[in-house]
């Protein structure tokens, strides 16, 4: 996806996805704000797009640091992220 398609279709969503078998709720908000909540962590941050991918620091819960990820629409309002993860709309 381009970043405009990122922007258009991910940032400002409510996300949900599969790890490790619990359900992660992800938001990337349209004020540079990311927030995830899962059972067992949560963590908040700030994303970044940086030419195609998007990037995002935690700065707080358990995987804090940087992370950047390209997105390919998968359809169905499910997207796969660069590390294989199936993200949908909720």
């Amino acid at each position: 996806m381009t970043g405009a398609q990122v922007m258009a279709q991910i940032v400002g969503k409510d996300l949900v996805m599969r790890r490790h078998g619990m359900t992660v709720h992800l938001r990337y908000d349209v004020d540079g704000t990311v927030e995830v909540k899962a059972p067992l962590l949560d963590g908040v941050g700030r994303w970044v797009l940086v030419g195609d991918s998007l990037c995002m620091t935690l700065t707080e819960g358990p995987r804090r640091g940087e992370t950047c990820h390209v997105f390919e629409d998968i359809g169905g309002g499910g997207y796969k992220n660069s590390e294989g993860q199936i993200l949908r709309q909720r």
